[in-house]
């Protein structure tokens, strides 16, 4: 049957179109200007999560007034995208009973990032990121006191930019297999931000001085 030229030539110009049209799809795909972000929502981590015997001999006091929780929320975005995005808001919002006390930020790449402005206010936090290049991350990191729950919202609607968040279910590190809980982790890594770091590591020795007190129980039993 393809020994017939007419079948042949209709068979060939059908399969070149398909080839081209497959060819144009490849090559616009490639071309076309993509701004998105992904944004990763970690579990919030209370800070203050003692044995009832500790958390009755303990007393938190920020700026003269007592602290009944402490939360670290992290937040990840990611440029996604294939275009350059100017002047990106992220927007992280809070349980409304709760106050956002310090904050930190990590960009990669770290050396000529961009400028980013920040406004906190109460149990919300804003920044504008002037750049953000294809791959380039930030990482926000949030404390707060006095939350009343976990809650936690992140809002990054921009003109032309795709944004997709995702939340990430809370992971324990190899460290806890040898007694090491996350928490203790994560009032390391506290005692490194700002005005806050003193308080961490109080709580890091409290929670240091609980565990050789559990292993040394253990021990004796």
């Amino acid at each position: 049957m393809l020994n017939n030229p007419t079948l042949a030539a209709i068979l060939g110009a059908i399969a070149g179109a398909i080839i081209t049209s497959i060819g144009s799809y490849l090559v616009f795909k490639s071309t076309k200007k993509l701004k998105r972000i992904d944004v990763q929502i970690y579990d919030s981590k209370s800070l203050l999560n003692f044995s009832q015997d500790i958390a009755d001999k303990l007393k938190v006091i920020y700026d003269g007034s007592d602290v009944n929780s402490i939360f670290l929320h992290t937040v990840e975005v990611i440029h996604t995208g294939n275009d350059a995005i100017e002047n990106q808001p992220i927007t992280i919002k809070l349980d409304s009973h709760s106050t956002i006390v310090s904050f930190d930020i990590q960009t990669f790449p770290e050396e000529e990032f961009g400028t980013i402005v920040h406004e906190i206010q109460g149990s919300q936090a804003k920044f504008i990121v002037s750049l953000l290049n294809p791959n380039d991350k930030i990482i926000f990191q949030l404390i707060s006191i006095n939350n009343k729950s976990d809650e936690i919202k992140v809002f990054a609607k921009h003109p032309n930019v795709i944004y997709r968040i995702y939340s990430k279910t809370k992971y324990e590190g190899i460290l806890t297999r040898y007694g090491i809980d996350s928490e203790s982790i994560l009032w390391g890594a506290v005692s490194s931000l700002p005005i806050i770091g003193s308080l961490g590591r109080t709580i890091l020795t409290v929670k240091i001085a609980s565990s050789i007190e559990k292993i040394s129980k253990k021990v004796e039993g």
